[in-house]
């Protein structure tokens, strides 16, 4: 990203689909006040609880807390506007994200790709239920974070399960 458009992965996300979307609260490096909203997920060798701290250390510590990997912190609200972006094919609201090209190939894995059971961003479900388990349909992808987050998507069925906990 920052390559292409010259800015940091924080700041052309927010530009471009956080600020769009209203989700008014999903950032890099949160401030001190919402890193109080944020429920700690490990304790450092220091003692210090890591809340309002991207809990991966590549992240964290060679990264200043902003990569495309880690450190996104936010709100199930937030992320109820996203989910329903991509389930409406990239558009939501008077935002337009993404085309509905993009989501689609986002959403399915690659042709000749099909045994690594990943899309372009997404574990897919249709082989591996560790994200979608039994009950949604073989088109579901997810995505589970190191801190206990996860997203599932099933855009036959659309629906999609947001899951937050810090539980490492």
């Amino acid at each position: 990203v920052e390559i292409v458009t010259g800015k940091g992965i924080d700041v052309y996300a927010n530009e471009n689909i956080f600020a769009p979307l209203g989700m008014s609260e999903t950032c890099y490096l949160p401030s001190a006040e919402y890193a109080l909203r944020c429920a700690p997920t490990e304790k450092g060798r220091d003692g210090r609880l890591y809340r309002g701290v991207v809990h991966d250390p590549l992240a964290r510590d060679a990264m200043g807390g902003v990569s495309g990997n880690a450190g996104l912190f936010s709100t199930l609200d937030d992320l109820s506007l996203y989910v329903a972006m991509l389930l409406n094919g990239g558009s939501w609201g008077d935002a337009e994200i993404l085309s509905r090209r993009s989501v689609d190939v986002m959403l399915k894995p690659l042709h000749g790709y099909e045994m690594f059971d990943r899309t372009p961003g997404w574990e897919h479900f249709a082989r591996c239920s560790q994200t979608g388990g039994d009950l949604l349909s073989s088109s579901t992808v997810g995505h589970t974070g190191a801190t206990g987050t996860s997203i599932v998507i099933d855009p036959e069925y659309d629906i999609a399960v947001i899951v937050l906990t810090n539980y490492v």
